[in-house]
Order: structure tokens, then C-alpha cells, then sequence
């Protein structure tokens, strides 16, 4: 004779068995993140020289973004994207870096030798005006979107990428007089252009981040420049501003050195005319600085 379950026993038992499918679900669960945290993060920050890369991604990083750690990695095991193209025989008096390689400006009939209207093609006339006054000048020729997207790491992280390019190249050159890292402002044109003599010209503003120790020094850095260009140009300098705080970076990768400067130069509504012409009147003024005419 079959013998029947009660509907309240097969409630019973239901019950039961979802209570041991979630405990059993739980503790391997709970085994996956033990093993894996174990044995990928442990693996990265075997070295005192990993621990402080993984300090200093967390801390370059916006309140905003969350962090993924397991992410990291990726970072660390890559070799660094650096720039092969610095040549051993010169001496480089700046190194000119875009944190930001792909904020443009507006095209015009500027020639650009090929090259998108962007802060790339700025620092490379940086350069060339600056030869002019016998300023060797390196400009980073790796690519900082192609180590983001190689890593898996969004635009939040690009300070992050741009610190390997930095540092190889203070290691490489470690007499480097000037470390400059180009950028394009966001704002509207008329706060970030100016007229002088009749002729347009982008404006420019240094950004100074406080949350590291040895901000002050870039901050005299940055404002004895500022003197310089106001003193000759009142109206081309938006003057220079400081950074700390909940969702800003507050670094900028300054931590590395003490002649650490963000430039802002011009923003997104500038012609790419303005900004050269800018550079002209900039170029002169840090060839006298660096040839120490101006101090």
C-alpha cells in the first residue's frame, strides 16, 4: 500500500531543501572569492615595487569610479607601452605629455603635418617653436588610449596609464628641466580666448593638485611661470588654480617630481590657429626661463 505525503510535509521539505541548495551555494561562493583573491591578488603584490603601483592606482583614481582590483592585475603584468623613440645621444630639457591624448580643437586650415587638431599636435609645435630657442623637447610618441584600451581601463584611469609613460621617461632622462602635461579645458570660448594686437589667442590656466607632499614646490613652480607670462601677457593666463577633494584626481602624477606642471591650453570651442598662437608667445618666455634669463 503506497503510503502518501502530507501537503504539509512536501511544504516541509521543500523548504528544506532550499535552505541547503542556499547554504550550499553560500560557501562555495564564499570558497571561489577565498581561492581567487588568494591566488591572483596575492600574486600581484608579491614586491614592495607592486605594492606602491597598486597604492598609487587606488589613489589616482576619482571617488566616482569604483574600483575594481582584480583589474589591476592587468596593469601590473603588462610590460609598459613606452616611448622607444627617445634617443640616447640627446639631452632633453622638457618632456611634453598629453594625460588626455585625444581632446581636440577645432580644425581650420592650420597645418597639422597630417595630424588630428589636438593636444598632440600642440605639444608637437611646442617643440618646434621651442627649438628655436635651443629647447630640446620630447614629446611622449606612445600611445596612453592604446594602453587604457589594452588594460581594460576606461578614460577615468588615463592618469594612471600616463604615470608608467612618465616614470620611464624620468628614468630615462633623469635631468629633465621641465615636465609638462598638455591639455585641452572644457569651458566655453569666450572664458578661454583673448585678443592681442588684433589677433585671437587660447588662453591658458595651470592646475596644481594638492594631495600628494610635495605639492608646494610644483605650486611655486607653477605660479613663478604664470608671473612670467602675465608679466609680458596679462590677459593670455586664466591664472592657476588648485585641486583637491571628492571627485578630483588631486595628483596629476606632480607626486614624481617637483617641476611637474598641468597646462591647460585652450578648450574644446578654440581653433587650432589660436592655440599655435599662443605657443608662439609661450615658447620664448620658457626658453628664457630654462635658459635662465628669466628667474
Amino acid at each position: 500500500m503506497k503510503r502518501f505525503k502530507t501537503k504539509k510535509k512536501m511544504q516541509i521539505d521543500a523548504i528544506i531543501k532550499y535552505i541547503v541548495i542556499i547554504i550550499i551555494t553560500y560557501i562555495t561562493i564564499k570558497l571561489c572569492i577565498y581561492v581567487l583573491m588568494n591566488s591572483r591578488i596575492a600574486t600581484f603584490m608579491y614586491s614592495k615595487h607592486k605594492v606602491r603601483d597598486y597604492l598609487n592606482y587606488l589613489s589616482q583614481n576619482t571617488i566616482n569610479e569604483p574600483i575594481n582590483l582584480l583589474n589591476y592585475e592587468s596593469v601590473l603584468v603588462q610590460p609598459a607601452i613606452t616611448n622607444d623613440k627617445i634617443n640616447p645621444l640627446t639631452n632633453p630639457s622638457i618632456y611634453i605629455y598629453n594625460s588626455h591624448q585625444k581632446e581636440e580643437y577645432v580644425a581650420d586650415n592650420t597645418d597639422t603635418n597630417g595630424m588630428n587638431a589636438d593636444v598632440y599636435f600642440a605639444s608637437h609645435f611646442f617643440k618646434q617653436e621651442l627649438a628655436k630657442y635651443n629647447i630640446d623637447v620630447l614629446v611622449e610618441e606612445g600611445s596612453i588610449t592604446d594602453f587604457l584600451v589594452t588594460n581594460n581601463m576606461n578614460y577615468s584611469y588615463s592618469y594612471v596609464a600616463s604615470r608608467y609613460f612618465v616614470e620611464d621617461t624620468l628614468n630615462k632622462n633623469p635631468n629633465l628641466n621641465l615636465v609638462i602635461d598638455l591639455h585641452r579645458d572644457a569651458t566655453k570660448k569666450d572664458i578661454s580666448t583673448t585678443t592681442i594686437d588684433n589677433k585671437s589667442y587660447a588662453k591658458i590656466m595651470f592646475v596644481v593638485g594638492q594631495e600628494y607632499q610635495t605639492y608646494e614646490a610644483n605650486l611655486a613652480l607653477s605660479n613663478h611661470l604664470n608671473d612670467l607670462i602675465s608679466a609680458k601677457y596679462p590677459e593670455l593666463s586664466r591664472g592657476v588654480i588648485l585641486k583637491k577633494g571628492q571627485g578630483v584626481n588631486g595628483v596629476y602624477n606632480q607626486d614624481l617630481g617637483t617641476n611637474i606642471i598641468l597646462l591647460e591650453l585652450g578648450c574644446q570651442e578654440n581653433t587650432m590657429e589660436e592655440v599655435t598662437n599662443t605657443i608662439t608667445l609661450l615658447a620664448p618666455i620658457l626658453g628664457e626661463y630654462l635658459n635662465g634669463q628669466a628667474i
